[in-house]
């Protein structure tokens, strides 16, 4: 168990080019201080593009399965490239650092 770790998720609908994990930090009424999101689990549109850690260089893209999952990470920023409707849904853990 990770001490001051906070386990949830997020549905749509989300606005492209917004930093969903200040979304989350906002949505759980967390103070202010250094946050990252350790396991992120995305339900979206096939080919929905977003990056992470605000490298928008670095494109992602859900699969043919409409999933992606990561774990095991240290994500400082997850952005999406088009709206999200409602069918998004984001699952996460996040971290205090």
């Amino acid at each position: 168990m990770m001490l001051n770790s906070y386990q949830g998720q997020i549905t749509g609908p989300f606005n492209s080019q917004v930093n969903l994990l200040n979304e989350i930090i906002t949505e759980l009424g967390l103070p202010q201080g250094n946050y990252i999101i350790v396991k992120l689990g995305i339900q979206a549109d096939e080919e929905t593009q977003f990056y992470l850690n605000n490298e928008s260089e670095k494109i992602f893209r859900v699969g043919k399965t409409k999933i992606y999952e990561i774990e095991d990470v240290e994500i400082t920023g997850l952005t999406f490239l088009v709206n999200g409707d409602k069918s998004f849904i984001i699952d996460y853990i996040l971290k205090e650092v």
